[in-house]
């Protein structure tokens, strides 16, 4: 019991330090951002951010990994659920769409491609971190829902590139280069409608004639 508070403290402290690297580092850049500005904006040491992250690097990754959380969260609902793979792949796009398009999603590649010549660990980290959760998720998804029998999937790696990129598809490239992305509700569903048949018109179950 006499942990408990010295815990908290570690807890709330870590939190800290990850809000004002995350504000930091989207207003700032990976490279012009210092341990010391973290420490600053957040209290404690320096002895303690690198007690938690072991320096810079591992603040970042932490960062990052805070972000794919979301998402890990919500793929994991859809799988949980045991839901039709039309509605489980549903709730898969929203989610990627919603997160991965999102303002501070977008800042923060925008930040990593403009850094990655001077701080190539940068990529690699988003990449380990970031983009190969949400691919191992719709990948597992695929592989169990092909062992049931419910999707036609040979190769459910390419199959989960192909869905993720059905649902960013131009949008992410256009938010990257700062052209607005402004669709209604209608035109959202819309766009995740056609994705959602295209993708079970090519990998849903063959139909056997009777």
């Amino acid at each position: 019991m006499r942990d408990e508070p010295c815990t908290s403290r570690r807890d709330k402290r870590r939190v800290a330090m990850l809000e004002a690297a995350h504000r930091l580092f989207l207003e700032r850049g990976y490279g012009a951002t210092t341990l010391a500005e973290v420490v600053k904006c957040s209290g404690g040491s320096l002895a303690t951010l690198y007690d938690l992250f072991e320096g810079k690097e591992g603040l970042f990754r932490a960062v990052i990994a805070g972000q794919c959380v979301q998402i890990a969260e919500s793929l994991e609902q859809a799988e949980m659920a045991d839901l039709p793979p039309a509605q489980a792949l549903r709730r898969f796009a929203e989610a990627i769409f919603d997160i991965v398009l999102s303002k501070d999603s977008i800042a923060l590649l925008r930040q990593i491609i403009a850094e990655a010549s001077q701080f190539p660990e940068l990529g690699r980290t988003l990449f380990a971190t970031g983009v190969e959760v949400i691919h191992s998720k719709v990948d597992g998804y695929l592989r169990r829902q092909t062992a049931r029998g419910l999707l036609d999937i040979s190769e459910p790696r390419v199959a989960s590139n192909i869905f993720i990129e059905m649902v960013l598809q131009q949008y992410r490239m256009r938010l990257l280069c700062g052209v607005p992305v402004s669709l209604t509700a209608e035109e959202k569903k819309a766009h995740l409608d056609r994705t959602l048949a295209v993708f079970l018109r090519a990998f849903g179950p063959a139909q056997r004639n009777p």
